[in-house]
């Protein structure tokens, strides 16, 4: 019975992932998300329906994913920086930066370049965890 509990749930979450097919339906997507998205999750929780941030990582995974293959633009760079910023006003562990950080390893340019669009506060938030996650992959954390 756990098998087949294990085995729907992976595919009900593969389901909310989208595949990406263009960077312009990359970026849509990540825009599409707000700060009510995430603020919501916490009656979505109660009433047990999917969860926003879920759905985030998930996006990310398939941005990820997709970039690998495709060019990144600066405006997906902004909008996986965005999201990674809503994301972390729900979960303090930067799971969305550890998601996005091979995109940002690839396109480090385009991520400066486009940081540049957040206020200061922001800016300086997405340098440091962006940065030191990159650090951290690159170097350890000793």
């Amino acid at each position: 019975m756990k098998k087949l509990i294990v085995i729907c749930a992976l595919f009900i979450s593969s389901a909310f992932a989208a595949e990406f097919k263009t960077v312009a339906e990359a970026e849509t997507k990540l825009s599409a998300y707000t700060i009510e998205d995430i603020k919501g999750d916490e009656q979505r929780y109660l009433d047990g329906k999917p969860l926003k941030i879920d759905e985030i990582y998930d996006d990310l995974k398939e941005v990820a994913n997709f970039s690998e293959k495709n060019k990144v633009t600066e405006e997906l760079a902004v909008q996986i920086q965005r999201v990674c910023l809503l994301a972390s006003l729900r979960d303090k562990s930067n799971e969305a930066v550890e998601i996005a950080l091979p995109v940002y390893q690839k396109n480090k340019s385009l991520f400066n370049k486009g940081r540049k669009r957040f206020d200061p506060e922001d800016q300086k938030e997405l340098k440091n965890v962006f940065e030191g996650a990159d650090r951290a992959s690159t170097k350890g954390t000793g």
